[in-house]
């Protein structure tokens, strides 16, 4: 009997399961196939996309150099003006340019008025003029300006001592270079004489927010070059073609081999992946390099630091994208002293956090510590204008190498230029001392030699008055004679070393009244007024002591005129100060700081109308330094020299004589009388 159910398979049996079987291989063909055409077309959109990216480098290759080509010609032009003068660079006419002119660095509002209707406005190009006048004097593009944008090309020129213009400033401060800015050659570009002319291509040029031209319809997909333009980043978008839809045979040989083409498919799809990561690298590589090549450049210019920063921040500012940069540097005591700033200064409180860094957020300040041999020369501060990867702070430690080498060798050649100049300064020095030293023997020696010659020669048919004055001749010209070579001998004792002082508890009050006591009839042409405070000890050689009076008090009578005053004090205060004051010319405070250096003697007009070679000034504060003093000079009140001995006080012995040194005792050291 029938039940119905005959002709219906059995669900366990042999031909349900392979029913089943191919519904699922049929669900899993299905997806296979819808995975490997979207797989395909993933990949065809990527080839294409690919491929519209270098034809965008190419166009902006194209680009790059036509305007690479414009600032070579505005370098031409430039050393035109240099050989010819402004007048041959007004209303002339070059191809590839809209207006062309040479801008005075103090434009009058005419010829403002007439590059702003020539589409350059004055105004809107002052920071890159700045920029231009204070970078590296290379060719630096503006940012747009005007409607509509034009860009402009901008030159600076400077004026030389001699009055002829230079492509290059003479001097390495920037104050000293503005200082010399002639001008400006302003070009402002012919956009649509430099673009491609091509109708078929589709672009966009911008420069930051601004489009500067475009050509076709709107951009729907693009991909963007950046172009480096003479300080300046200009982005060409192009279209990025659609991938198109399948043809038919395409999906058959999709459908008859999914599972090979669905590999194939994504091998070239992680091909294309692996490729554009790799080109990315590359780029990355070369911009890299390339920075590193032309910060070197910049480096090797120069070994002064006025010269070298300035170009160095620039090309750091538009490498690294920085808003700001400031450079410290160590002085002899340790401290860091600024010396170069451009843009937004940094934070002062940034903490020096390099070494855990990789990456460094816009608007974050980057300290870095330079060194040498392990210690600080410079400390470098910057402010990141964009987000930093670990590759631009490995280029940032490069350029920090680059700024603490040229610390070094800008230190190290400054150092050897001083050295020289002391040196030369030391040998004329000299070559003067020799002269002066000749002839300042010769004169007491001739004089010494005459008088006794005449003594000798004429003494019965002289009078007693006559000899008495040719005796005081001879006896003057002695002591000056004395004076001179006890100056020599103090000064190849201290030259040897052999001038070792002997330091004791000394009365300074009852030295220094002793001493001009015992040389009084010396100075008998002049006033010698005392102000000398009882009981003031110092620990100091006495010998030394007698000659810094000695000289001191010699020279303030030397430069005052005949029958003035000379003041001698002495004083007790936190500490002995020995003052000697002189109503003479005084000394220029140009040469203050010379004064004490062996064999200069002054350039003022007082000082070659007297004798002296040089040295009593420089023994004297030999014998204060070694006695643990110091001396300045100053203005007197009465407008001549004041001479300022300062050493440490100290007590009193517990039993001493106290009547002072004595005739006697000073009788025993040797000292001359000047």
């Amino acid at each position: 009997m029938d039940d119905g159910n005959a002709d219906r398979p059995d669900p366990g049996t042999p031909g349900a399961s392979a029913a089943a079987l191919l519904v699922i291989a049929a669900v899993a063909v299905l997806v296979l196939a819808l995975v490997a055409v979207v797989t395909l077309r993933d990949a065809r959109r990527d080839l294409v996309r690919a491929e519209a990216e270098a034809a965008g480098i190419e166009l902006a290759s194209t680009l790059n150099g036509e305007v690479g080509r414009l600032g070579d010609v505005v370098r031409e032009l430039s050393s035109t003006v240099v050989s010819a003068g402004p007048d041959a660079l007004d209303r002339r006419s070059v191809a590839g340019f809209d207006a062309l002119t040479f801008l005075p660095a103090e434009p009058d509002r005419v010829l403002v008025d007439r590059l702003l209707a020539e589409g350059i406005d004055v105004v809107a190009l002052r920071p890159t003029l700045d920029r231009t006048r204070d970078g590296d004097g290379d060719v630096l593009l503006a940012p747009p300006i005007g409607t509509p944008p034009t860009s402009v090309l901008v030159e600076a020129l400077y004026r030389t001592d001699g009055g002829q213009l230079s492509l290059r400033p003479s001097v390495s401060s920037t104050a000293a270079r503005r200082a010399e800015l002639a001008g400006f050659v302003v070009a402002a570009i012919d956009l649509d004489a430099v673009l491609p002319v091509d109708p078929d291509v589709r672009w966009t040029l911008t420069d930051g927010p601004v489009e500067l031209r475009g050509r076709g319809a709107p951009l729907e997909e693009a991909v963007s070059t950046d172009i480096d333009v003479f300080g300046r980043r200009w982005t060409l978008a192009t279209p990025v073609p659609g991938p198109g839809s399948p043809q038919a045979a395409e999906a058959l040989v999709v459908l008859l081999g999914l599972v090979g083409i669905a590999v194939v498919a994504f091998a070239a799809r992680q091909t294309l992946v692996t490729r554009r990561r790799h080109l990315d690298q590359v780029a990355v590589a070369r911009r890299r390099a390339s920075a590193i090549v032309t910060l070197s450049g910049v480096v090797q210019q120069s070994h002064d630091l006025g010269e070298i920063l300035p170009g160095l921040s620039v090309q750091m500012s538009d490498t690294l994208g920085l808003d700001g940069l400031t450079l410290s540097v160590a002085t002899p005591t340790g401290a860091m002293r600024e010396i170069f700033a451009h843009g937004t200064r940094p934070d002062a409180t940034a903490a020096s956090r390099v070494g855990d860094l990789t990456e460094v957020a816009a608007g974050e300040t980057l300290v870095l510590h330079l060194h040498r041999a392990e210690r600080s020369i410079a400390v470098l501060r910057v402010v990141a204008g964009r987000g930093l990867d670990a590759g631009d702070l490995d280029l940032l430690q490069i350029a920090a190498e680059m700024i603490a080498s040229t610390v070094v060798t800008a230190r190290s050649s400054e150092q050897q230029q001083e050295a020289v100049a002391r040196l030369q300064a030391l040998d004329e020095l000299k070559t003067a001392f020799l002269g002066t030293a000749s002839h300042e023997l010769r004169t007491p020696v001739t004089a010494i030699s005459g008088f006794a010659f005449v003594l000798a020669e004429r003494w019965d048919s002289l009078g007693d008055a006559e000899r008495r004055v040719f005796a005081e001749r001879i006896a003057s010209n002695a002591r000056a004679l004395d004076a001179l070579v006890q100056d020599l001998l103090d000064f190849a004792r201290l030259e040897r070393g052999d001038h070792a002082v002997v330091l004791e508890a000394i009365d300074l009050s009852e030295l220094v009244r002793h001493t001009l006591e015992r040389l009084a009839p010396v100075w008998q042409t002049h006033q010698i007024e005392q102000d000398i405070d009882a009981g003031c000890w110092v620990e100091g050689d006495r010998a030394a002591l007698e000659r810094v009076v000695t000289n001191l008090v010699s020279n303030a009578v030397k430069f005052s005129p005949e029958g003035g005053t000379v003041h001698v004090g002495v004083h007790h205060d936190d500490r002995v100060e020995l003052v000697v004051d002189d109503e003479g010319p005084g000394v220029p405070p140009e040469d203050r700081d010379k004064i004490f250096i062996r064999f200069f003697r002054g350039t003022s007009q007082a000082v070659v109308r007297t004798r002296g070679v040089g040295i009593g000034l420089s023994v004297v504060e030999d014998f204060v330094l070694r006695m643990g003093g110091q001396i300045d000079v100053g203005e007197s009140p009465a407008g001549g020299a004041r001479f300022t001995v300062a050493l440490a006080p100290v007590a009193a012995p517990a039993a001493t004589d106290d009547s002072g040194p004595t005739p006697e005792t000073m009788e025993e050291h040797d000292v001359a009388s000047p």
